[in-house]
């Protein structure tokens, strides 16, 4: 099957070497590996760009990750692309040739490969009736037809979740499913773990995906953790955290969050 890789990166050396290396020695390689750069230091763009078969420099606008996927899916020549994390590594050399296998077995044009390191290869299909707002399709390794990117594209006004906000609008509109896999045959590397960004996440949830996320028994729940981690784990990072989360959806409840995507 052809398709065509493409990569968000903002220096994200070496560990995309390897993420590269690792693709081009699947047993269905990708056809080409594109890089959309939000502005990596000039050492790093000029090292990566002698990586990859196409290069798209997006460092003139802010960062949004919707835009950066966008843009590289208007510049696509390929009928179908893979979208896949700077930091996720394809252990198994097999890995897309059997995704692809599951993908038809499944009449499915669509899914994601997650890495899941208590499961050897675990499927799934997800529709409107099982979707739960969280267990869409994953950016971090994703598939879907060209075409079908162009006519649905990422919303840019979706700051964070961005994957699962479009997952809500693929099955509403085409009222199809699509497929995707839990493996331990693939690493998850983000070095990068910020609060900050997994708090986007949840506000984006509550205001783009699934509104339930900010009624009052959510945010009791996030104040219960909130009280358990302080409590019981003497966590005050997670704690603050989790509180912070609490008086976000509170606030959300009467202004939608005016937040911007933040890489790491």
């Amino acid at each position: 099957m052809e398709y065509l890789a493409l990569i968000r990166t903002f220096n994200s050396l070496p560990l995309v070497e390897e993420v590269i290396g690792c693709l081009r020695m699947q047993t269905c390689p990708p056809t080409a590996i594109m890089a959309v750069d939000s502005g990596s230091d000039p050492g790093q763009a000029q090292a990566l760009r002698a990586l990859v078969d196409v290069w798209l420099d997006v460092s003139g606008q802010a960062f949004n990750y919707s835009r950066s996927i966008n843009l590289g899916v208007q510049a696509a020549t390929l009928e179908n692309v893979l979208i896949i994390s700077s930091h996720v590594v394809l252990r198994e050399q097999d890995v897309m040739e059997r995704f692809f296998a599951e993908l038809a077995s499944k009449g499915d044009r669509v899914g994601s490969v997650i890495s899941n390191k208590s499961q050897a290869w675990l499927v799934r299909q997800v529709n409107n009736a099982s979707f739960t707002g969280v267990n869409g399709l994953t950016n971090s390794c994703s598939f879907a037809p060209t075409a079908l990117l162009r006519e649905l594209p990422f919303r840019e006004e979706v700051f964070a979740s961005e994957d699962q906000e479009w997952t809500k609008r693929f099955l509403a509109i085409k009222a199809g499913s699509l497929t995707v896999v839990e493996t331990g045959q693939i690493d998850y590397l983000n070095k990068h773990f910020s609060y900050k960004k997994k708090y986007n996440e949840e506000m984006a949830l509550a205001s783009f995906v699934d509104t339930r996320r900010k009624g009052l028994p959510a945010i009791l729940t996030w104040l219960l953790k909130s009280i358990w981690s302080i409590c019981f784990r003497g966590d005050k990072a997670k704690a603050g955290h989790r509180f912070r989360v609490a008086m976000g959806l509170c606030k959300a409840r009467f202004k939608k969050p005016d937040i911007n995507s933040k890489y790491y």
